[in-house]
This record gives structure tokens, sequence and C-alpha cells, in this order.
């Protein structure tokens, strides 16, 4: 399978194009950095005295129908050392008037499997937190698009895809700054931790792999590759591509659960929306 004779590389002569986000026309050039906002690494409130926040790896936050609900994968809530991160643990930041909070969820969705001889989609997890509220209002941190008819790459006529890529977090972006005080004491840690966006690339399957989820690879043309896509887990995956009147339109790839060997094992977008929308896989 391939892209015709396009790559990533053809942002740079599509920039007078735009592509409608939230019903508003974004220039093409813009979409990543309109997406991006929605894209958060997965932090846990662990209640240390010190190092009171913990990342691990990336999630994304969108609205479904009319809940707040954060994506991500179970296996990111493991711990290296000890029991695993529990759910009401998440927290979301939200600035109120300069000051950051930590906005907790109200509760947990876990997948319901029509064929349970298929565990690859045990991963998969939707944390919902409370709409409408005015102290704080978080609700504009949750991307709100048409997800029932958004395009997936089911049926996809692949030569009209223009890019497709992912938003996440990789842990070598992030990093670890402790925070001492006038007696070189540890009073805290600062965490910052940089986004990146990775250009994808669908590849050949051999008819006797089973594998549900779809497979990509980076993209062979674009320059800046990712050495290690560690933290990658939780990010979606978007792609665009020129409908039936030559129009530029987004499409919802899925969510990446995890990579091996350089391939990047994506959920599709249609059985992220079934599970969203609460419907069994």
């Amino acid at each position: 399978m391939n892209f015709g004779n396009r790559s990533p590389l053809a942002m740079d002569v599509l920039t007078s194009l735009s592509v409608p986000i939230n019903g508003v026309l974004t220039p093409f050039k813009q979409v990543i950095h309109s997406i991006q906002r929605f894209c958060k690494p997965l932090l846990f409130h662990t209640g240390h005295d010190i190092f009171d926040i913990a990342f691990s790896g990336s999630s994304f936050l969108m609205k479904v129908g009319a809940e707040n609900t954060l994506v991500c994968t179970q296996h990111q809530f493991k711990t290296p050392n000890g029991p695993p991160f529990s759910a009401d643990m998440v927290v979301t930041p939200v600035s109120v008037d300069g000051v950051m909070f930590g906005a907790t969820p109200i509760s947990a969705r876990f997948p319901q499997l029509s064929d349970t001889r298929d565990r690859t989609w045990d991963d998969i997890i939707a944390i919902k937190f409370e709409a409408g509220t005015e102290d704080p209002n978080i609700d504009n941190l949750f991307l709100e698009l048409d997800w029932q008819r958004l395009r997936t790459l089911t049926g996809m006529d692949l030569s009209k895809i223009v890019s497709i890529f992912a938003i996440g977090f990789p842990t070598s972006s992030t990093d670890y700054d402790p925070i001492y005080d006038g007696d070189d004491a540890p009073v805290g840690v600062s965490v910052k931790s940089r986004w990146v966006v990775v250009f994808l690339a669908p590849i050949g399957r051999a008819f006797f792999d089973f594998e549900t989820r779809i497979q990509l690879v980076q993209h062979p043309h674009y320059k800046l590759q990712l050495k290690n896509p560690d933290g990658m887990s939780g990010s979606p995956v978007f792609f665009i591509y020129f409908d039936n009147f030559r129009k530029l339109q987004l499409g919802f790839a899925g969510m990446i659960t995890d990579i091996r060997n350089g391939v990047y094992q994506v959920y599709d977008g249609n059985n992220v929306r079934n599970f969203l929308y609460g419907r069994r896989l």
C-alpha cells in the first residue's frame, strides 16, 4: 500500500488550502497545531510529598456527545515497581486565573468484547470528566468534532490521503528538574514535556496476519525520524485526505497502543468510535 506520489512533504505546497475543524476552516499548515492542543501527556497524581505527579505516555482529550473523555491505553497505568495507578489518580491540568489545577475524573469505561478471543482490545480505556461545571469549566479542553461522521482508514482509498500523523509525548522529550530549598533539600520537581508529530505510512501485511490493529511505520520521506517512540502509546492518529470534490478533509485513523520493532500498532478509528459510544467491539 502507498500514498501514490504524495508524502508529508506535500504540506509545503498545500498551505493555501483549509480543512474544517470544529466547523471552522483551518489553514492546512495549522491543522496539526490546532489538534495538538487536545493531546496531553497522561498524568497521575501520586500523593507523594515531592514527586506528586507522574507521567506515563500520551493521551487524547475529546468530547464524545456531551461527555468530556480522555482516551489512552490501560498498560500506561503500570508502574516499574508496585501496584498500577488507578483511574481516579488521572488528572488533567487546567489554568484558572493563571493558577494550575488538576481536574479529576468521575468514572472510567472499559471495553466490552463481542469476541473474547480477540484480546488486543483489552488495552483501551476511556476516562470521563465532569462537563458543564463552572469551577472550573474544562469543556474547552476537549476536542469537539463530529466523530460519528469522520472517515476512518477502513475502506479508504490510500491514493487520496495526503498525510497520516500522530501527536504524542515521547519519554525522551520529558525533562525532570528537582527543586531545592535554601538548605539544598528537595521540595519538588519541575517537569517539562514536549509534544512531537510523527508522520506515518501503512505497510503491507501477510495473508496469515490476524492482527486486528492497523500497522503503520514512520514515513520514509519524512526527514525528522523519532528514534525512540517510547511514550507514544495513547497518541491519537489523524489523516488528511481529498474527498470526491477535491477538498481536503480530516479523518480519524485511531489511537496508538504500542510500537514493536518500528511498527506502530494502531486501534482502528472506527472501533475506537464504537467503544466510545458504548458499542461492543
